[in-house]
């Protein structure tokens, strides 16, 4: 029998007013296989199967974007000099913030292959998570 953790993704929101166009971060994505986006909650990679699916919506409209969420480092396994050296896997803006705004990250998460995709149909249309969704991966996919 399937584990219910097999079926977990996560559902996240971003705001491009503070943060940039988040095109940005797909092109990243493009050019560079994967981006990482510092996360200022905890996110359980054990809950986890990965690689598993992310969804992104963007604060105040009806956009979403899907990826692959490849890996999940807590804070403290993260070596916060290895940003400089993994500078290209991070959008200009981002790391605008990497000493300031996300200072206090919390989870640093990998995520590939970012495209722009339709609402599925088990998203609400209303406003995004406020922090992140440990979500079924079938509603992730719509």
């Amino acid at each position: 029998m399937e584990s219910r953790q097999s079926r977990l993704g996560l559902f996240v929101s971003y705001n491009e007013k503070k943060n940039g166009k988040f095109q940005e971060a797909v092109d990243v994505c493009d050019d560079h296989g994967y981006v990482i986006w510092l996360e200022n909650s905890v996110v359980r990679k054990e809950r986890f199967v990965l690689p598993t699916t992310i969804l992104i919506k963007i604060t105040g409209e009806d956009r979403y974007y899907r990826g692959e969420l490849r890996e999940i480092k807590r804070a403290e396994e993260f070596d916060r000099n290895a940003l400089l050296a993994e500078a290209s896997h991070r959008p200009a803006k981002w790391r605008q913030g990497d000493k300031g705004d996300y200072a206090g990250f919390k989870s640093v998460l990998y995520i590939a292959d970012l495209k722009q995709v339709p609402r599925p149909a088990g998203i609400d249309k209303g406003r995004g998570p406020r922090r992140p969704i440990y979500t079924e991966e079938s509603i992730l996919r719509g």
